[in-house]
Order: structure tokens, then C-alpha cells, then sequence
């Protein structure tokens, strides 16, 4: 039980971070009724391409990611797309993880903004470096410390009553190119999923039930923060909301923004560390995947330091993009979780579910976004 109980605790902390930040900066035009359709629907699309991930290793018996197992068992289209994808996917992840925390890190406690992001490479190296069982409960403390933090901070500031023009918002369609893709990269774990299928022993039925139970934590802290977020500012700050419509305000701007109108000091010191928690957790989620698979192609003390180098070295070159590029790694994100596992299981002709059909459309809809995107 303790076994399942970390691995659904590394499940949602990969994806918390993330979708903390993300979601109220993109959702505010959307509308909270579609907003809780969509969580749902990417609560399903998460589950379903995670158990494609988990299907595989268990046809080939080996806890391996899904770029080692189309290199060994698909054509070579198929490993090139995944290898593009899974990496492109986790370093601009990891850039967007890093850019976000030196952004609000910098601006609540008026630190050098280069400084916090050679401090998160450092801080990544140390946690990659540790034992796997010192690892794991490390992990936990983070993730339990990150939904204790947003518990306090929901029922400190409160949505008992969520305005009418917020709950019943016609939605903007014209926001959903934009915000399909980051909700739909805010359940963005699959890349973890080996090393759940090999810390519990290749146990299918225990990998499924913590897989489920952290999506569920997920979709739970997502609906209640984001809801919370978004009602506290739209009473509070007319003004601020509608900058946030606009799409001018900064994931720091964001925090420092709750932090003051929390009412709270001890909130208001919870809520400069929430980022910290949210970002270290996705950090470290994202980071083990890309661990299981350079691990395998180069030593381990290389694949940390490649790891925490490249998205140290692109915050230096493009800092402040941590929307940015969000919003624009759908078609990778798709490719890496929908699209290559898909193709894999047709190539050792698994039947093909109806769930596992959805995703695929599901998928197909974000790269078309993505692409409406560039086209405007």
C-alpha cells in the first residue's frame, strides 16, 4: 500500500504544478461550466493513454518508456516521431517549469531572476542523485506539503458562492486554440509511467488504481483551485481580472497579486510557496521519465547533467515564456501520448478500444488548435 500510495502521489505531483499556474491565466474567458467539462475529459484522455503506456510494457515485459520500446519493436517513423516528441516535449517542459518558478521566486522575494534558475539546475541534480526509496518519500512530502498548502489556501479564501457570471460565462471561442493545449499539457505524466510499472512490480491491477487515485487528486486541487482563483479575483480586483482577460498578467503577477489579497499573512506565506512545491514536483516527475530513458542510452551521472542543463541554458535565452510554451507544445504533447502509443499498439495489432479512439480524437483536436494558433 505504501508503494501504491507514493506512486499516485508522484502521478499527481508531475502534473499539479503545472496546470496551478497555467489554467487560471488561460481558463478566465472560458467559463467554469466548460472548464469542468474539459477537466473531466482530460481526466478520461490521461487515464486511457496512460494505460496504452502500461499495455505496452506489459505486452513486451519490461518497464521501458514508449521511445525504447519503438525502437526496439517499431519502424523507424515511429521511434523518430516519439524520440522528437519526448524530448522536445520534456526539456520545453522543464524550461517552462523552471521559467515559472524564477518568475514568481524573483518577484516575491526581489530575487536575481538567472540566480533561481541555476539554483533550480542545482537544486534537480541533487534530487535526481538521490536513492530511489529516499527519492520516493521525498517526493511525497513534496506533493502532501503542495495539496496542504492549496487546502489551506481554498478554504482561507473561499468560493461558497461562485458569481453567476462566472459559473454561467458564455464562453469566448476564440480562447479555446489557446486553452485546449494547456489543459490538455497540464495532465502531461504518461512519461512516468515505466517507472510506476516497475516500482510496483509489474502489477497491472496496482498500477492502474494509483494511476486512477493520482488523476483524481489532479482533477480534484485543479476544479477547486482554479474556481477559487478565479471568483477571489473577479470579487476582488475588477480591474486586475480584466487584465488577466487580456492576457497581460505574469504567472509572478499572479501569485503576488493572491498574496496580497489573501487577508493572511500565514496564507500569504503559503501562497509564495505554493509555486515552489507545484513547479518542484512537476519538475521531478518529468525528470525521472527523462532519467528512465537517458539512462538507458548514456551514464546516469550524464543524463542528470543533461537534464538539468539544457533548460538552465534556454532560460537564459528566452526567460519568462513559461505560458508561452504551453501553449504551444500540444502537437508535441499529442504525438508523445496519444498519437505514438496508439500507432504502437496497432503495429502489434492489439485491438484498439473505443476509449483509446476517443483519445486519438481528442488528440487531434489540440493539434488543430496548435495550428490555428500559428495561423493567427
Amino acid at each position: 500500500m505504501r508503494k501504491i500510495l507514493h506512486s499516485s502521489l508522484l502521478v499527481a505531483g508531475t502534473s499539479i504544478g503545472a496546470g496551478l499556474l497555467a489554467l487560471p491565466m488561460t481558463s478566465v474567458n472560458i467559463g467554469i461550466g466548460l472548464l469542468t467539462v474539459t477537466i473531466l475529459l482530460m481526466l478520461f484522455v490521461s487515464y486511457h493513454t496512460s494505460m496504452m503506456v502500461v499495455r505496452l510494457n506489459e505486452i513486451y515485459q519490461t518497464p521501458a518508456s514508449v521511445v525504447d520500446i519503438a525502437k526496439k519493436h517499431g519502424d523507424k517513423l515511429t521511434f523518430g516521431m516519439l524520440s522528437a516528441s519526448f524530448y522536445g516535449l520534456s526539456f520545453a517542459v522543464l524550461t517552462a517549469y523552471f521559467s515559472g518558478l524564477a518568475d514568481t521566486v524573483s518577484k516575491n522575494w526581489s530575487l536575481n531572476y538567472n540566480g533561481v534558475v541555476i539554483a533550480c539546475g542545482i537544486g534537480l541534480f541533487l534530487c535526481l542523485c538521490l536513492k530511489e526509496t529516499v527519492f520516493a518519500n521525498l517526493n511525497s512530502v513534496f506533493v502532501l506539503l503542495l495539496v496542504g498548502i492549496i487546502s489551506a489556501s481554498v478554504f482561507t479564501i473561499g468560493f461558497s458562492n461562485v458569481p453567476s457570471e462566472l459559473l454561467f460565462a458564455s464562453p469566448q471561442w476564440n480562447e479555446i486554440p489557446t486553452f485546449l493545449p494547456v489543459i490538455f499539457c497540464s495532465f502531461v505524466m504518461q512519461m512516468i509511467c515505466p517507472h510506476v510499472y516497475a516500482y510496483l512490480e509489474h502489477d497491472v491491477r496496482k498500477v492502474r488504481f494509483a494511476i486512477f487515485i493520482g488523476l483524481l487528486l489532479i482533477v480534484t486541487v485543479y476544479l477547486s483551485w482554479t474556481v477559487c482563483v478565479l471568483t477571489k479575483i473577479f470579487e476582488s480586483s475588477p480591474e486586475f481580472f480584466q487584465q488577466m482577460q487580456a492576457h497581460r498578467v505574469s504567472v509572478g503577477e499572479l501569485t503576488k497579486f493572491l498574496c496580497k489579497a489573501s487577508g493572511s499573512d500565514v496564507i500569504e506565506t503559503l501562497l509564495k510557496f505554493l509555486t515552489v512545491f507545484g513547479i518542484t514536483t512537476s519538475a521531478i516527475g518529468v525528470a525521472v521519465g527523462m532519467m528512465h530513458a537517458l539512462g538507458t542510452h548514456m551514464p546516469k551521472s550524464a543524463a542528470r547533467i543533461v537534464i538539468c542543463f539544457v533548460p538552465t541554458v534556454i532560460n537564459f535565452l528566452c526567460p519568462n515564456a513559461f505560458v508561452a510554451i504551453f501553449a504551444i507544445v500540444g502537437v508535441i504533447c499529442t504525438v508523445f501520448t496519444v498519437f505514438g502509443p496508439y500507432r504502437l499498439l496497432k503495429t502489434n495489432r492489439e485491438r484498439i478500444s473505443v476509449p483509446y479512439c476517443i483519445c486519438w480524437w481528442v488528440g487531434a483536436a489540440v493539434v488543430i488548435c496548435e495550428c490555428l494558433q500559428v495561423v493567427r
